[in-house]
């Protein structure tokens, strides 16, 4: 998925701290068993090498909110750096989970921890197959472990009862939700339920928007001590500009860059992913073009460009866009509507996120 908002978030130490904690989880993750092989050091020496180079956008969205809302009141900074980790380490779970599901083993080209892995067992003579299988057992392990040590750092931070429920349960329906996100794709993609403008929005909403925007601005403003009531007049508004950023996303895939995207252009088409521009699509002309490509593993760059222009012409591209809109227009109504004490670092924060999410495209 593309950064979000980079420009609007904290770059200064507690950032590289937070890349230091991440790290760090990797090399005492590798160390945590009492007899460790040498294909066990090497897989978390894979994952830490493969993990510690993004952005780090959500962690910093955790900061930017403390920041927004802390007047006075102040947890500490290893506290914070912790939270802002686990936010990273959920997010780095979850691509290990996606790029199982999806069978992808390239990100931002170079090869992602499934791809490595396969990689280095065919250096090492293992036939094909074999290697493939120790690939996706390897993202799935690697995976699972990472997420069960978010719980770890969730419930151990040094925080009042209160405040570390809130932020326990958060975190626990933010996964719930991901997870519910992630089968309704899978079902999707693959026929289970049939494709409608409800089931793809809620898909979006559950996917990305709420352990992307809505978690950590909402774990920021629990490390800031702001009310659970501030908390539920966020929730919508994040979910709206995650949604908006999800579909987005969708446009991207089609017609960015190949050189800005984390994956190859033209992936949805290829692994048949139902988003808002298909289904708009197959009530079109566009899907005439479309359905002979419609889940082929080997569409290429021409193809690609085929069925961009196609979505151009029929207006589903430009559907989409309302759609975004739509989202972003809900967002900022729910700005203006937040109580007249919220800080206005705050609402800066969200409006920024806001404009820069509806300008992605541009």
């Amino acid at each position: 998925m593309t950064p979000l908002a980079v420009a609007l978030v904290p770059t200064d130490a507690r950032l590289g701290a937070v890349r230091d904690r991440v790290e760090s989880v990797f090399t005492s993750r590798a160390g945590m068993t009492s007899h460790p092989g040498t294909e066990h050091l090497m897989v978390w020496d894979l994952a830490r090498s493969r993990s510690v180079a993004g952005k780090f956008v959500r962690p910093s969205l955790v900061i930017a909110a403390y920041d927004a809302l802390c007047d006075g009141h102040t947890v500490s900074l290893p506290v914070l750096i912790e939270a802002a980790s686990m936010v990273e380490l959920l997010h780095l779970s979850f691509l290990l989970h996606d790029d199982l599901i999806d069978a992808d083993t390239d990100r931002r080209g170079d090869r992602n921890l499934i791809g490595a892995a396969f990689d280095a067992a065919i250096d090492q003579g293992v036939p094909s197959r074999s290697a493939q299988r120790w690939g996706e057992a390897v993202g799935l392990l690697v995976g699972d472990a990472l997420l069960s040590h978010v719980h770890t750092m969730a419930w151990g931070l040094e925080l009042d009862a209160p405040a570390r429920i809130r932020l326990g349960t958060l975190l626990a329906h933010a996964i719930s939700d991901s997870i519910a996100g992630e089968i309704s794709d899978v079902a999707l993609g693959h026929g289970i339920c049939a494709p409608t403008a409800k089931t793809v929005m809620d898909t979006a909403l559950r996917k990305t928007a709420v352990y992307s925007v809505e978690l950590p601005v909402r774990v920021g403003v629990i490390l800031a001590g702001a009310s659970p009531r501030l908390e539920e007049l966020l929730a919508p508004i994040t979910q709206a500009i995650g949604v908006a950023y999800q579909l987005q996303d969708d446009l991207r895939n089609l017609f960015a860059d190949p050189r800005d995207l984390a994956t190859a252009r033209g992936t949805d088409i290829r692994e048949a992913k139902q988003t808002m521009i298909m289904l708009h699509a197959r009530s079109t002309s566009a899907w005439r073009v479309i359905e002979p490509l419609w889940g082929k593993g080997d569409l290429t760059e021409e193809q690609c460009c085929a069925v961009g222009e196609a979505l151009t012409r029929s207006g589903s591209r430009a559907a989409v866009e309302r759609q975004i809109a739509l989202q972003l227009d809900s967002a900022h109504r729910g700005i203006r509507e937040l109580d007249a004490t919220t800080p206005v670092a705050l609402i800066d924060l969200l409006s920024g996120l806001a404009e820069q999410v509806g300008g992605r495209h541009r």
